[in-house]
């Protein structure tokens, strides 16, 4: 049985039609905010999976419909086995994603793949895996300027997921019939208070000197000093994704909300795109795009050479 599709005709943007379910139990939007001839084609928003894995270690919580249960197990290998009782081999080769898994993985699930000692302190209620798994979503085509409902029946199958993928379909119309938020690309948070970082200048400055340090013995090639910065704002948090995708928009954003956390992201990078057999990955920093004739690689490759920010 393939999926449901329908037009869903409106003028709205994709944030702006996400905006109308963003409360919604684990809500949801991939968004591309760049030119859509490039990598911003597409953006995808669903809400309601009706399966969700949240991962705390190796206690894992599965709720599928009403049906909970909790697990003692690799988080990736019991995602795995859902994916594979999932699995539908639908084609809809016009659509990158019509229905499927979406979530957050954390470093610290680090410690189902390698054995490494754990020095840092976790100060934050934040589950390590979060994933939805979904059978209706919202896809926007904005290099054509058109809009979809793909409703797939999932969890059922044959009749029942027929009946099924209908009445999703008519739910999710029902929602956005309700009315959008206009107004929601003029809006912003507002910061209530002073913005605190848990690192000191002395400290950062340390911390570098010290990477640094491992770098010239051959330790290390690279470090990520990041810091945790905090601030009370007033307003929606899917405001300040807005705000952000407004300043810095990006192909690659994403908002997500999940069990009372919000996450968002922008990034200008594709970690991996996994399409049959091939793996690709566009990475931006330190490198450059190969060229057509040995001449221009020669030429690219003496910029690198000669970039300070790429050499540091």
């Amino acid at each position: 049985m393939d999926p449901l599709i329908e037009p869903l005709h409106t003028r709205e943007t994709a944030f702006s039609v996400y905006r109308a379910f963003r409360d919604a139990p684990h809500s949801f939007i991939l968004d591309s905010a760049m030119d859509p001839r490039k990598f911003g084609r597409f953006s995808v928003a669903g809400f309601e999976p009706f399966l969700t894995m949240t991962a705390w270690g190796d206690i894992v919580d599965v709720d599928c419909q009403g049906w909970k249960k909790r697990f003692r197990a690799n988080p990736f290998l019991l995602l795995n086995d859902f994916m594979k009782r999932y699995y539908r081999p639908f084609r809809l080769p016009e659509f990158p994603f019509w229905g499927g898994a979406v979530g957050w993985f954390s470093y610290d699930l680090k410690d189902f793949v390698e054995c490494l000692p754990n020095k840092s302190v976790n100060d934050l209620p934040v589950p390590c895996l979060s994933v939805g798994f979904y059978d209706r979503v919202f896809v926007f085509d904005h290099l054509k300027e058109k809009a979809y409902i793909v409703s797939s029946g999932l969890p059922d199958t044959g009749r029942r997921g027929r009946c099924r993928a209908r009445a999703r379909l008519a739910a999710a119309k029902d929602i956005l019939s309700l009315g959008l938020d206009r107004g929601a690309d003029r809006r912003g948070p507002v910061v209530a208070g002073t913005i605190g970082s848990n690192f000191s200048r002395q400290r950062y400055v340390k911390a570098v000197e010290k990477a640094r340090a491992y770098i010239r013995n051959g330790d290390i090639y690279q470090a990520n000093l990041s810091q945790r910065l905090s601030v009370m704002i007033t307003g929606h948090p899917c405001d300040l994704y807005g705000a952000l995708r407004r300043i810095s928009p990006a192909p690659f954003g994403a908002y997500l909300n999940f069990n009372g956390i919000q996450v968002g992201s922008i990034s200008p990078e594709r970690f991996l795109k996994i399409e049959r057999r091939t793996v690709q990955t566009r990475p931006i920093k330190g490198t450059r795009p190969r060229g057509s004739t040995e001449l221009s690689d020669t030429e690219k490759r003496n910029e690198l050479i000669a970039s300070a920010k790429d050499r540091a």
